[in-house]
């Protein structure tokens, strides 16, 4: 009899242990889905910290427009939807599936936010080339179906007797999310690479140098060459991270908690960068090492004024001066008007 009772007592399973309520391997999966989603959380407040003196700047000391309230959608919006997955994965819940519904939407405000922050980056550039602001519209309305996808796979049940939640499928069509992600930044660093290198080939002082050194950015302004630099690695980081989400959704043997977790990293790390790009261009974080040939141009005039007063019989001699290294803002100002988005004009409506 005691045998029996004792039996009956191991078998019987603790409701305050939901995992108990898995299978081991589940349980072991779930239980690091949950690790990460916590680890991805805690970067994105320390990110969001230490930049609390930029946003506060960009909310008090410059304009607010359409890119400003974007970036802090996006940044508002994805620091909400990983909260509410770290509730879902780690709290006791009343409703599963409301809670898993509203993770949806918010992943679908998240990713088509931080992509528009890249679209208004390419509006500026291109800002009177209708056709291709036309075109990376149209890709970033792809991204926006390809979140919204997301919106018809979020499915949810309380794990056994408990109130805790577990998911429960997830449709390899929700793969269309980081697909047309990726597939609008890709097209977004090739046109904005092209543009900057363009400008510089431009330059007959820089016509000739290697394509090595003009990928790298070795030919370019320190401001354009920023600009290359920081959305090749934002390139890589995006591209990459979507890239892997999207295989890991198709492939049927990873894990329901990996997938899961995956693309929680994936919003949290691509917003990051989007946001560090954003600030990098609004506030002008480069400094300009020698004068681009676009400033010396459009003080060719001021030259040939000020040699047209002296007499030539007389031996006057008209010099230009190159000032000294000024920061991005002085710079843009200086430079005027000039074809891509280092022109203060074009700075302005992506900032």
């Amino acid at each position: 009899m005691d045998a029996h009772n004792s039996t009956i007592y191991d078998q019987q399973l603790n409701p305050l242990t939901p995992m108990a309520f898995l299978a081991p391997d589940a349980a072991y999966q779930s239980t690091i889905a949950a690790y990460v989603m916590v680890g991805s959380l805690g970067a994105l407040i320390w990110d969001i910290l230490i930049n609390v003196d930029s946003d506060y700047k960009l909310l008090f000391k410059h304009k607010i427009g359409v890119p400003t309230i974007t970036y802090f959608l996006s940044r508002a919006s994805v620091l909400v939807y990983i909260i509410v997955n770290v509730i879902f994965q780690t709290a006791a819940l009343p409703n599963c599936q409301v809670i898993k519904k509203t993770v949806c939407v918010l992943y679908h405000v998240a990713f088509s936010s931080t992509a528009f922050l890249f679209f208004l980056r390419v509006r500026a550039i291109f800002d009177k080339n209708k056709f291709v602001v036309a075109f990376f519209f149209v890709l970033w309305l792809g991204v926006l179906g390809g979140s919204l996808t997301v919106a018809t796979v979020g499915n949810a049940v309380h794990l056994g007797p408990t109130k805790y939640c577990r998911a429960t499928k997830l449709k390899p069509y929700a793969s269309a999310a980081p697909i047309t992600f990726a597939a609008h930044d890709t097209f977004v660093f090739l046109a904005i690479s092209w543009r900057l290198l363009q400008n510089s080939m431009s330059d007959p002082h820089r016509s000739n140098l290697s394509l090595r050194s003009m990928v790298l950015g070795h030919s370019l302004p320190a401001f354009s060459r920023a600009l290359l630099q920081d959305g090749q690695v934002y390139y890589l980081v995006s591209v990459t991270s979507n890239l892997v989400v999207a295989v890991i959704t198709w492939a049927r043997t990873v894990p329901l908690a990996y997938r899961l977790m995956f693309t929680i990293f994936n919003v949290a790390i691509t917003n990051m960068m989007a946001c560090r790009v954003y600030r990098h261009t609004r506030f002008g974080d480069f400094r300009e090492d020698t004068i681009s040939t676009q400033w010396l141009a459009s003080r060719q005039v001021d030259v040939e004024a000020a040699s047209s007063q002296g007499s030539p019989s007389q031996g006057t001699e008209v010099t230009e001066k190159a000032p000294p290294a000024v920061g991005v803002a002085d710079s843009v100002h200086r430079v005027g008007k000039i074809q891509f988005a280092v022109s203060r004009g074009t700075v302005d409506d992506y900032a």
